[in-house]
């Protein structure tokens, strides 16, 4: 059973629609199975994040960490260096830091209103606004926007190479033609981003040290990042945050260096 749930964890699901789970499971962060009691309580820690994936037969509850660090093999790196360069046909300095935003599936309004409305069905007592194309439309653009202005000011000031890719596009491509967008030929999915939902976003350095975002993360601390070659401290204050189980974090995971109001990405 357990390698049918980690299994279970790679797949993309999004589309929830109403499902009867016959088997509920609570994972941890190290995929071992812990009590519903013992899940709420991680849930609460600063530095993790909670999310359920559903089947008509299998319902999983895992935890899951909001930030990581780790380092790829030299090997490793320039194979990624050398995709990003080949299917972008951009050029990038040795010494350039890449930022790489990360999608697993682009949707269409169609997919996305259906979603929503699924959404509406399930949290009724909330308030809702109104999801029309016209809004879609208007809120495409304004990200779009958004992120030639953050990618091109942080490339320039901080000597990074920024890039769009995705895993699968639902009929959404078409609709963000001045970002770029780079189809994953797994590579980024098997190294990075293999649970669907839990990273947003790649820093990686050209020594091959890395960090992942999958939460709200400051322009602040985004930035600290980028001018530092040396990560020591920010690591530090990421393994207190964790071994204390700190519910509003420590340092630069502290609440507040993560606001919701300044992030670019």
């Amino acid at each position: 059973m357990k390698i049918k749930i980690i299994a279970f964890l790679t797949l993309i699901i999004f589309n929830f629609n109403t499902f009867y789970a016959q088997d509920k499971f609570y994972l941890d962060e190290n995929i071992v199975e812990i009590d519903s009691i013992e899940f709420k309580k991680k849930c609460k820690i600063h530095i993790l994040k909670c999310l359920t994936y559903k089947t008509n037969s299998v319902e999983v509850n895992k935890v899951l960490y909001d930030f990581a660090f780790g380092k790829l093999s030299p090997i490793a790196y320039e194979q990624i260096k050398k995709t990003l360069i080949q299917k972008s046909l951009k050029n990038i300095d040795n010494d350039a830091t890449l930022l790489i935003n990360y999608r697993d599936s682009l949707y269409d309004f169609e997919i996305r209103k259906k979603n929503y409305d699924i959404h509406i069905q399930e949290h009724k007592d909330a308030k809702h606004h109104k999801f029309t194309f016209e809004t879609f439309d208007k809120s495409r653009k304004k990200w779009i926007s958004k992120q030639q202005k953050c990618s091109s000011k942080i490339d320039e000031k901080f000597n990074t190479a920024t890039f769009y890719v995705y895993n699968f596009d639902y009929g959404s491509i078409e609709h963000y033609p001045d970002l770029g967008w780079i189809k994953d030929r797994s590579i980024f999915k098997n190294i990075f981003f293999q649970i669907y939902g839990n990273y947003r976003y790649l820093v990686l350095k050209p020594d091959g040290e890395y960090f992942l975002c999958g939460s709200h993360f400051s322009d602040s601390n985004l930035k600290y990042l980028l001018k530092n070659k040396d990560w020591t401290k920010i690591k530090s204050d990421f393994k207190e945050s964790y071994v204390s189980e700190s519910s509003v974090g420590v340092g630069r995971f502290k609440k507040g260096f993560n606001n919701h109001l300044e992030h670019c990405f």
